[in-house]
């Protein structure tokens, strides 16, 4: 159904025209209300905070003329209920039917099994916390083969389908280009390199939402010069876990006056490009724990 304003008035007037004027008294009432052929005009009308109910009081005080006048006893006879309740349906058609057919649709996936799922519905579902049949679905269509293709963090579901189609009849590469861009392929289970943060203390300890269990702290600021000068303090001198709480508020120059020596040393090494590196940079399975890597540097 469209959601042009007018065709939905038209729609709805179909419905209650033997009533009474009602493509006029629609019009009148739905200006009543705020509504209009305008983006906001149609959020209005749209939003589920604008309910049937509002819509028959607006009616009504159109209809009695309280409002306009011109329209006065123009109703000829008592509308019945199921009739306005369906004019409202042709009115208000938004996200009420979109989210009901989604729902719907995905009641059906549900109970459907998932080896009956089509390829679209299955990568659609597919993201670091799906359930684990839909992963093991995938991996059997596929073989085992490199399949799924990334955008960002969100699953490419054209390029997706095409590599798994492939991978059912051959093997399939770990890169793929397509319109002059290149791609990673990876197998189910298998999802783009993240990069975490070392605690600047606890060189064995990567930061989950800034948070080390060795300090005791959140690292909210992940500067990375003051997180390293941090380091080279803590390698210099053993801090108590007051004193790291107290470092890491400071900003890296309140830092670099308390510690001068060690900010000199920073420095040189960062002029000789061997400053530490506190990143690293990992391959996120969920057959394996991410946190539990050896340490690289790139």
């Amino acid at each position: 159904m469209s959601t042009n304003l007018s065709s939905r008035i038209s729609a709805a007037s179909e419905i209650l025209d033997s009533y009474f004027p009602a493509k006029q008294i629609l019009t009148d009432t739905l200006a009543f209300m705020g509504i209009d052929d305008t983006k906001v005009g149609l959020s209005v009308l749209d939003a589920k905070t604008t309910t049937y109910e509002d819509f028959v009081t607006a009616l009504k005080t159109i209809s009695d003329g309280n409002e306009f006048p011109s329209v006065q006893s123009i109703v000829n006879k008592p509308v019945p209920e199921p009739r306005l309740r369906l004019a409202w349906s042709k009115l208000q058609i938004s996200g009420h039917d979109t989210d009901q057919k989604e729902s719907n649709q995905d009641i059906i996936s549900a109970l459907r099994p998932i080896g009956q799922w089509t390829d679209e519905e299955l990568l659609a579902k597919y993201n670091r916390d799906c359930p684990v049949e839909i992963e093991e679905e995938l991996s059997k269509r596929a073989k085992g083969r490199p399949c799924i293709i990334f955008d960002g963090e969100i699953v490419c579901i054209e390029l997706s389908v095409y590599m798994l189609r492939q991978a059912r009849r051959r093997e399939t590469p770990t890169t793929y280009a397509k319109d002059g861009n290149f791609y990673s392929v990876y197998k189910v289970g298998d999802f783009p390199l993240n990069i975490l943060h070392e605690c600047p203390v606890h060189s064995s300890i990567l930061l989950v939402d800034g948070y080390c269990e060795e300090c005791g702290y959140k690292w909210e600021d992940l500067d990375d010069e003051k997180l390293i000068l941090i380091r080279l303090i803590s390698e210099s001198e053993k801090l108590r876990k007051p004193e790291i709480h107290t470092h890491a508020k400071m900003s890296f120059k309140e830092l670099s006056v308390m510690y001068p020596k060690i900010t000199q040393r920073f420095n040189d090494l960062k002029e000789e490009d061997r400053l530490p590196r506190l990143k690293r940079r990992i391959s996120n399975s969920r057959n394996g724990d991410p946190l539990s890597v050896q340490h690289k540097t790139y």
